[in-house]
């Protein structure tokens, strides 16, 4: 299905039952491509904006729980999240080249990282 929803183009793809399995859409911020579970549950989704790209895996309840994403500034990020979304493990390959690992706590403080002194939370790679 083609359609322009508050000025925002779309094209939804459904399975063979009428579900909407699969909508494209182009926001004011950029496009996404959104996929659902059989059950109707989102499951992916890749975000493109101005602030940088984003590729995201949900679980069946549709919390994020992956994030590969990239920023305007070339850093690259790679972070797991918990069941409350709360970002628990990262790996950022920052634009010059260095990588950082850091594992993070329930309230999302570090609580190891590698390189030590080189702290960068991924944390704020989600498009929510």
């Amino acid at each position: 299905m083609l359609g322009v929803e508050e000025n925002n183009p779309y094209l939804r793809l459904y399975d063979t039952m009428g579900k909407r399995r699969t909508p494209l859409s182009v926001g004011a911020d950029g496009p996404s491509l959104l996929m659902y579970d059989g059950s109707g549950n989102e499951r992916a989704g890749w975000f493109l904006t101005p602030d940088g790209s984003s590729l995201q895996m949900y679980g069946a309840d549709e919390k994020v729980r992956f994030s590969l994403g990239e920023m305007p500034d070339g850093t690259a990020s790679l972070s797991l999240f918990d069941a409350h979304e709360k970002s628990r493990a990262g790996l950022v390959l920052l634009n010059d080249g260095r990588p950082s690992f850091q594992l993070l706590d329930e309230n999302e403080k570090p609580i190891w990282t590698a390189p030590p002194g080189l702290a960068v939370t991924p944390s704020n790679t989600t498009n929510q």
